[in-house]
């Protein structure tokens, strides 16, 4: 074994040189056998680097093994991560609502003061107390919070050493609605002298700080060490152990969401002072000009008329240009502080308060050039961050409303019909991508189930959608037609094209019209482009069937010898029967008698030809495939057509050899009592009526039809004898 690393370290060390190695090794060869050591040498190289190569494989496989699995679950939890962002989100939007409607600008209904006893529920009454039980010197925070400051979580944590990780002594955290507080434990704690475990230590503003989740790796942590987050504050950072995974998440949850409603409600706090300012305003201006009315209408009845007329002119041309310098000043004023905060809500990408204000300074007419360009070139940045959010949506990603959202929001802007393009557009990607992940297996049927399903849902869903902007109703009818047609581009590429069988073709016709039908349910009847797109190339690969299905049964006929169907076997006869008899046929009427002659052949036959047999079962099946194209005008006559072709062949042929045999005569019987009426049946789709094959067989080959029987009389029980009688 050592030998082989040698020689394995040797051969990959740069120091070989080969043309000296195969010299030293046909030095110590016996003259005359160089070519057979040299070839047991080769042989020996190539089975180490046929060996190396195979380990080199299995290395690579298990690595991108391990790559793919990493990134399912990845991907998984990056939806995951997008769904909790969309619901969370929602529920900020139903708070806002619900607060509106209350008339209430703060969520101060819902906190109690941590400084008066009276305005306590009794579970923060319960969490103050310990607090206060636990952690010292914390009253001055608790004398000084506020109205809204509440306990939302607390509890003891390890710290960790930052660079071995291991841990050090025990932290009191404390989770208010604007800090963050830790409690280090005291020194004399454990001896009775203190009465409080902890002293506070550290008091954080959530403004400040992250906490992130730190994952577990081997290369940091033994298998003891997890559940463990890091407490970033600038420039400091802290390591803390939880106690179990469940402790962990309530942490790291607790955080986000406390620091998320502080910003919220900053936010809301903000839009209120500005409304209020704007509303304060304009309530300024007008009642400046209300007075400036009144004062002018005291002066007119002490003057002279001419002369007040004069007067009122004069002061008008005065005040109007006052007023509007006034007005501008404070509107000014007013929209510089919109800039300002809508700068700040784009920082935070917080997209629908930035259009939101930016309709404000839409519904204020200004006629300041520069300002009124700040806004533009605001307008148009935040045009460009939903443009991009558009493109680079991915179905992963939270779904279909995450994409509607940058929608509304660009045609709040204006931007309609460039927001719906945009969407359409990033839709189809999807819907390719999503095509080309599908599997198209051996059973074709199942692929055209789950194509056609997966375009024909996104096109009612995406109509669904887009139903509420009329003006765009071109643009999403064009969408749908051209996603239908690479539908039906995939179905011919990859099932029509590819020499199907029949039921395969007539199937897929109906599963396409099927599914299209569900269009006309929302009013989007695109029929026409099946008929146009998808027929044609159908008809033609049905033509191709059909002419293999026709030369097979001209075949067959050709080698017609009008002797019974032997099946060998009593056991052979029954399974025969049993067959035939499950797709509609009942023949136990055509069994041969039995002969006492030992020399008699057909002992397990039936009187009625096999090739008879075999264009029963072909015709039944092509009935029944055909059957599913009545639905379409433009199918339904070519498939006529293939019936006419193949019973006006199948009659010439009884028509042409008609003898006095007993085969001859049973096969006819069979071929005009039971095959016809039931394939006529199933091409009418159960109308009893008579169609096509009975028009065939009454104007073409009328001298047959005296081996047609009546529907009620079709299974007699004395046919055979009939038949023989009519022999005779």
């Amino acid at each position: 074994m050592e030998n082989v690393n040698n020689d394995s370290e040797f051969f990959t060390s740069g120091e070989l040189n080969a043309p000296e190695y195969v010299a030293d090794f046909l030095r110590s060869v016996r003259p005359g056998e160089e070519a057979k050591k040299l070839h047991n040498l080769r042989q020996s190289l190539t089975a180490r680097s046929n060996n190396a190569a195979d380990q080199i494989k299995d290395i690579v496989f298990d690595h991108y093994k391990q790559f793919i699995d990493t990134s399912k679950e990845i991907s998984k939890l990056e939806k995951e991560i997008y769904q909790l962002s969309t619901l969370l989100t929602d529920q900020r939007h139903l708070l806002e609502g619900l607060m509106e409607m209350t008339g209430l600008e703060k969520r101060s209904s819902c906190s109690a003061s941590l400084t008066t006893s009276s305005g306590l529920s009794s579970q923060q009454t319960h969490q103050l107390q310990i607090l206060m039980n636990r952690m010292d010197d914390i009253a001055p925070i608790l004398n000084s919070a506020g109205e809204q400051e509440r306990i939302l979580l607390q509890g003891q944590l390890q710290l960790l050493d930052s660079e071995t990780f291991k841990p050090k002594h025990t932290v009191y955290a404390v989770l208010l609605s604007n800090n963050l507080l830790i409690g280090h434990p005291n020194p004399d704690s454990g001896t009775g002298q203190q009465k409080h475990p902890f002293h506070l230590a550290a008091n954080y503003s959530l403004d400040s700080l992250a906490l992130i989740n730190v994952k577990r790796t081997p290369s940091n942590f033994d298998e003891s060490s997890e559940n463990i987050v890091q407490l970033l504050v600038f420039p400091e950072y802290l390591y803390l152990r939880c106690e179990n995974a469940r402790v962990k998440r309530d942490w790291l949850e607790s955080v986000e969401e406390t620091k998320r409603k502080q910003h919220e409600e900053r936010a809301l706090v903000r839009q209120a002072t500005i409304r209020a300012r704007r509303r304060s305003i304009l309530n300024t201006i007008a009642t400046r000009a209300s007075t400036s009315d009144n004062v002018r209408t005291k002066k007119s009845y002490n003057l002279h008329e001419k002369i007040d007329e004069e007067d009122e002119i004069e002061e008008g041309k005065q005040s109007e240009p006052g007023k509007r310098r006034r007005m501008s000043i404070e509107d000014s004023v007013w929209l510089n502080d919109l800039i300002n905060e809508l700068q700040d809500v784009i920082s935070h990408r917080h997209m629908e308060e930035a259009v939101e204000m930016l309709m404000e300074w839409k519904s204020c007419s200004y006629s300041d050039a520069a300002l009124n360009a700040r806004f533009a070139a605001i307008e148009k940045q935040v045009v460009q961050i939903l443009t991009n959010d558009l493109k680079r949506f991915s179905s992963v990603y939270g779904g279909s409303k995450v994409l509607a959202q940058p929608l509304q929001q660009l045609i709040a802007l204006g931007r309609s019909t460039y927001a719906i393009e945009l969407y359409l557009k990033k839709r189809s990607a999807v819907l390719r991508t999503a095509a080309r992940e599908l599997i198209i297996s051996e059973e074709p049927l199942s692929y055209v189930r789950q194509v056609s399903g997966l375009f024909i849902n996104d096109i009612v869903e995406v109509c669904t959608e887009l139903s509420i902007y009329p003006k765009q109703l071109c643009l999403i009818i064009a969408w749908s037609s051209r996603e239908l047609g690479i539908l039906l581009s995939l179905i011919r590429k990859n099932v029509i094209e590819v020499a199907p069988t029949m039921a395969v073709l007539t199937n897929t016709w109906r599963i396409l019209v099927g599914k299209c039908s569900h269009l006309s349910y929302i009013g989007l009847d695109l029929s026409f482009e099946i008929n146009r797109l998808a027929a044609p190339s159908l008809r033609t690969a049905l033509q191709a069937n059909f002419d293999n299905i026709l030369e097979s049964i001209k075949l067959r006929n050709s080698e017609e010898r009008w002797t019974p169907f032997s099946l060998d076997s009593d056991q052979n006869l029954i399974r025969f029967l049993e067959e035939m008899s499950d797709i509609g046929f009942q023949m136990e009427w055509a069994i041969c008698r039995e002969s006492p002659s030992p020399d008699y052949k057909y002992r397990y036959a039936l009187n009625v030809s096999q090739n008879v047999c075999m264009f029963a079962r072909i015709a039944l099946q092509l009935s029944r495939d055909l059957a599913l194209l009545n639905s379409s005008p433009h199918l339904q006559q070519i498939s006529n057509a293939f019936i006419c072709e193949i019973w006006n062949l199948e009659l010439s042929h009884l028509t042409s050899t008609m003898h006095s045999s007993i085969v001859h005569h049973c096969s006819s019987r069979f071929i005009i009592s039971h095959v016809l009426p039931l394939c006529e049946q199933v091409l009418q789709c159960g109308d009893d009526s008579e169609g096509v094959l009975y028009e065939i067989l009454h104007k073409k080959f009328s001298h047959l039809v005296h081996f047609q029987r009546r529907p009620s009389n079709l299974y007699p029980q004395d046919e055979e004898t009939d038949d023989h009688n009519v022999l005779e």
